[in-house]
């Protein structure tokens, strides 16, 4: 998960501890992200918040979709943002987003997002 607000880490955490998503490891800033991945960490996916303040999560999501690593570039990412305009959608489809969930959000929305993304019925 990566995201700049402790706010939203919290609850974000503490929704995926309910899903019983226990093995959570969070970075607070997008230029966490790549070199994070290029370790060799590789999670079965990625919450993504888009507006940070060192490096946007849509510039994370193109770095990832473009990375030379397949690996790397087939990790879903979610984007979980308060940016609802339909171009910022319309942009993070674009690049390769497996899906998007709007704050404020729900125990059961995020649920949903994750399970789209994951394409889990």
């Amino acid at each position: 998960m990566v995201d700049d607000s402790d706010t939203a880490r919290v609850i974000q955490v503490g929704i995926l501890d309910e899903l019983g998503i226990q093995n959570v490891k969070v970075l607070t800033d997008g230029i966490q992200v790549l070199p994070y991945l290029e370790a060799g960490n590789l999670p079965s996916f990625i919450l993504l918040d888009w507006t940070m303040r060192e490096m946007h999560g849509i510039d994370v999501l193109k770095a990832i979709r473009n990375n030379d690593n397949p690996e790397i570039q087939s990790i879903p990412v979610i984007m979980v943002t308060g940016e609802t305009k339909k171009d910022n959608i319309v942009e993070a489809i674009t690049a390769g987003t497996s899906g998007y969930v709007t704050k404020p959000f729900t125990g059961e929305t995020l649920e949903a997002g994750i399970k789209k993304a994951l394409k889990i019925t």
